[in-house]
């Protein structure tokens, strides 16, 4: 597995995991919706976690620092819940406020030679 495949599907499991979070902190709990819904997010985070342990096992072996991956890993599902957040503030204002939002933060991104997959 190259490293772009297991970093999508590293992202894959942090929007699972994501997911997981959010009904268990941030959901409006109801009736029997919230246990189906967190037993399935469940089942599928499971099935990718055998797969995640894989990839860091082979990893591990090729030198790779998977403490530090760990690391980068929470870190990373977190911004990821909170830049959700600002792409749904960014939905409520005028168009051509967001455009130019949206402009400002690429440059910003770009100045720290970070790149967005279109």
């Amino acid at each position: 597995m190259t490293q772009h495949q297991a970093n999508k599907f590293l992202t894959y499991y942090s929007h699972c995991q994501f997911l997981y979070d959010f009904i268990e902190n941030d959901w409006e709990k109801s009736s029997g919706n919230v246990r189906k819904v967190k037993l399935l997010t469940n089942q599928l985070k499971n099935e990718l976690e055998k797969n995640i342990d894989h990839i860091f096992a082979s990893k591990e072996s090729e030198g790779v620092d998977m403490g530090n991956v760990l690391d980068q890993f929470v870190n990373a599902s977190i911004t990821m819940g909170h830049l959700f957040n600002v792409g749904l503030m960014m939905d409520t204002i005028e168009e051509d406020k967001r455009l130019e939002l949206n402009s400002r933060l690429n440059d910003l991104l770009a100045e720290y030679n970070i790149k967005l997959d279109d």
